[in-house]
């Protein structure tokens, strides 16, 4: 008889234990839920660090400009897709150009799963990535980042890059050490003018050039190391009167790696170097190779870092309206 009363308490303990993680769960999704609602711009959202992993590695390999778009349509416009867009587009869609976050990268996996805000959410975390800042913090006390932000105008708080400060139960701010300039990538907006200037020369009176890139960076909750060629296009867009812009289209890019680069362990094991080489060939918006990447929670378990003079990327670019109709380019590390 002991023996069963002991089995029915334990039943009883576990669904109180069951409902209780229920009741979390349940209450940290209806206040990210809540954050949605008052920002009103959508947010991809994690159950847990795993399901994100699985997310990044389903798309590495995509033409995620493709897909940013298709995504688009359902109502997540990403900062990839946004970073694309010219003033006329984003007012349709109404957002202001001045509310859209500042991530100084050019890796477009960090720009294609961060939202308007630079956010993001998994577990029972939102990270936001904003100008020199990754803000994580709690469902519902987006408010402390403001509050922050007025302490460190003030002197109540001071933060140096590569530091990370715990300025609530529900906030810390990590000031990250990445300024990859990312303007030109952004569609020029009224005013700011949008030279001929191109890399490519006679192109049947368009304006083309290529932009060859390279990029390694730690935020925090995700690192990435890997470069990219592709081709913009100098277009207009009627937006009271005419204007031009640079808009990332379809080529045959190509793009050629070989380096070695050093792999800084955050924790559970010592540091290492590794090595990458090979090439893309395709028909598509970039051509691109990310040669490493982690994620994690608190943190990433990986920093890496290119080791100069241990190699190079080579970058080609072709457009048959110009003459010559290639571009060519080799960036070393």
């Amino acid at each position: 008889m002991k023996k069963l009363v002991f089995i029915f308490c334990s039943l009883l303990l576990l669904a109180s234990c069951a409902k209780e993680e229920l009741t979390t769960q349940t209450q940290q999704d209806s206040a990210i839920e809540a954050d949605v609602k008052a920002s009103g711009v959508q947010m991809l959202e994690f159950e847990s660090v795993g399901d994100f992993k699985t997310f990044v590695a389903s798309n590495m390999e995509a033409d995620l400009l493709d897909k940013t778009r298709e995504m688009a349509a359902d109502g997540f416009y990403s900062l990839l897709y946004l970073y694309e867009s010219n003033l006329a587009e984003l007012d349709e869609i109404r957002v202001e150009p001045e509310s859209i976050a500042q991530v100084h990268s050019y890796d477009d996996m960090l720009h294609f799963f961060l939202n308007q805000n630079g956010e993001i959410s998994i577990e029972d975390k939102i990270f936001r990535i904003d100008g020199d800042f990754v803000y994580t913090y709690s469902a519902g006390f987006a408010g402390d980042i403001d509050r922050f932000l007025a302490d460190l105008a003030s002197g109540r708080v001071r933060i140096n890059r590569g530091d990370t400060v715990e300025y609530s139960d529900n906030l810390s701010v990590y000031m990250h050490e990445n300024n990859e300039p990312i303007e030109s990538n952004i569609a020029e907006p009224p005013g700011r003018g949008v030279t001929m200037t191109d890399n490519f020369a006679n192109c049947s009176g368009y304006g083309y050039r290529m932009k060859s890139r390279q990029f390694n960076g730690f935020w925090g909750f995700y690192s990435a190391i890997g470069s990219s060629t592709y081709v913009q296009k100098r277009k207009r867009f009627w937006f009271f009167g005419w204007h031009y812009y640079w808009s990332t289209v379809k080529k045959y890019n190509r793009l050629h790696y070989r380096l070695d680069y050093y792999v800084d362990v955050l924790y559970g094991g010592p540091d290492f170097t590794d090595s990458a080489e090979g090439h893309v060939y395709c028909y598509c918006n970039k051509a691109k190779k990310t040669y490493n990447w982690s994620v994690g929670i608190p943190v990433a378990p990986y920093f890496y870092s290119p080791i100069g003079g241990t190699g190079e990327t080579v970058h080609w670019a072709h457009e048959f309206s110009c003459s010559p109709d290639t571009e060519h380019r080799t960036i070393n590390y």
